[in-house]
């Protein structure tokens, strides 16, 4: 008897794991001035829509490329003080390593879900395919951001101006 309960309280466990969300945000780190909270607002937000249908949020989702007035320097993300948008932060999302992970087109309603939370309207994203099962996803990381009041997405931002320092100028005191 007391096998067949344990066996009956072992299937319900691991049928309650599989009910729950098949992601969740691995990591995401605001931008800007210190938001104390503002990472598990996200998360919770996030977690939180997934018992929801997803938002009608209109998002702009770039895989592995950059928009105009952004730029990778010296591996840090730079923005023309010019660019029509603000970067908000950088995130990641895992999904679980079950048959529940999502394919690349199952995507977007995961990622307009996150860009609610995070009150973003653009998304750059780089996507890793499982290695077991490369038509699902494993995660997906990126960078939020959003329109600045008052502009587009259709604006053109002057080109990023980036100067380094000249070696002269290193030993100068701040």
């Amino acid at each position: 008897m007391k096998k067949v309960a344990l066996g009956f309280a072992l299937a319900l466990s691991v049928i309650a794991c599989n009910l729950g969300p098949n992601t969740r945000v691995n990591s995401y780190t605001p931008f800007g001035q210190f938001q104390p909270g503002e990472s598990e607002r996200v998360s919770h937000e996030y977690t939180t829509s997934l018992l929801k249908p997803a938002p009608d949020w209109k998002v702009t989702i770039l895989n592995a490329s950059l928009p105009p007035g952004m730029a990778v320097v010296n591996g840090n993300v730079v923005v023309s003080p010019n660019a029509p948008f603000e970067l908000l932060g950088r995130f990641e999302l895992g999904f679980r390593l079950d048959d529940s992970a999502p394919t690349q087109s199952q995507l977007p309603d995961y990622l307009k879900r996150f860009a609610r939370a995070a009150n973003a309207d653009t998304l750059i994203v780089e996507i890793e395919p499982r290695q077991d099962k490369p038509d699902k996803v494993q995660v997906v990381s990126g960078y939020a951001l959003r329109t600045k009041t008052g502009a587009t997405r259709d604006d053109e931002p002057a080109p990023a101006t980036i100067q380094f320092a000249k070696p002269a100028d290193r030993d100068t005191k701040l």
